[in-house]
């Protein structure tokens, strides 16, 4: 009888670990699918702007910058719509497999799949500072998956507070928190640095407007 109760034990322990990577799994999917759908929303709209703009100018009407337009008229809206609703299903599904702990940081990796999307969609110039905190962003998912429980916890205790004396004492904790006070400040200071360099870009740029191209845009404008 104990062997099967050990049996049954271990049993539980891996299910619960394969729990937590389906859950991982799910949250990853739906946070993209979510990401994706707000992307085609918002070509969809795009998209019926542009029509708008051109049939106000092809019936000698002034354009506005943002007609009125309706979503629902859009396949490419309608679509992505679906995709946003099946995304956040996915996200709800995710919640009985995997801690809160984990499955929450995960939604950063929205960021990264927009700026794919952007360039897909959108034809957008993908810079070296997009690269760089897509990246870092990646980073710090991994961090959370490989520091985070392996398993959800079957029951909710209430939480005392020697439980947090407890956790504020360990040196795996401790040095989570340094490693976050020093990487951030490290890049706060390398984003204060890029955007000195480029307000000073763009002075030198502003100067090398000579009088006669000023001019000539107010003109056309």
């Amino acid at each position: 009888m104990s062997n099967t109760g050990d049996d049954y034990t271990g049993c539980s322990e891996g299910s619960g670990g394969s729990q937590t990577v389906i859950g991982i799994i799910l949250g990853l999917a739906g946070s993209i699918c979510i990401n994706t759908g707000n992307n085609y929303q918002s070509l969809g709209t795009h998209n019926l702007e542009v029509a708008a703009i051109e049939k106000l100018l092809a019936e000698g009407k002034e354009a506005v910058l943002h007609p009125e337009i309706e979503p629902s008229k859009s396949p490419t809206w309608i679509f992505g719509t679906v995709v946003f609703i099946c995304g956040s299903a996915l996200n709800f599904t995710s919640f009985p497999f995997a801690s809160t702990s984990v499955l929450a940081p995960l939604e950063a990796i929205q960021f990264v799949s927009n700026v794919i999307w952007g360039k897909l969609l959108f034809g957008k110039v993908i810079t070296d500072k997009m690269i760089i905190g897509t990246f870092i962003t990646i980073f710090g998912v991994v961090m959370v998956l490989g520091m985070g429980p392996k398993e959800k916890p079957e029951e909710e205790k209430p939480i005392r507070l020697l439980d947090f004396v407890y956790l504020w004492r360990s040196s795996l904790w401790i040095g989570y928190l340094v490693f976050c006070l020093v990487f951030g400040t490290a890049l706060f200071f390398l984003y204060k640095s890029m955007q000195a360099k480029d307000e000073l870009a763009a002075a030198n740029h502003d100067t090398r407007i000579s009088p006669v191209s000023v001019e000539a845009e107010a003109l056309a404008r």
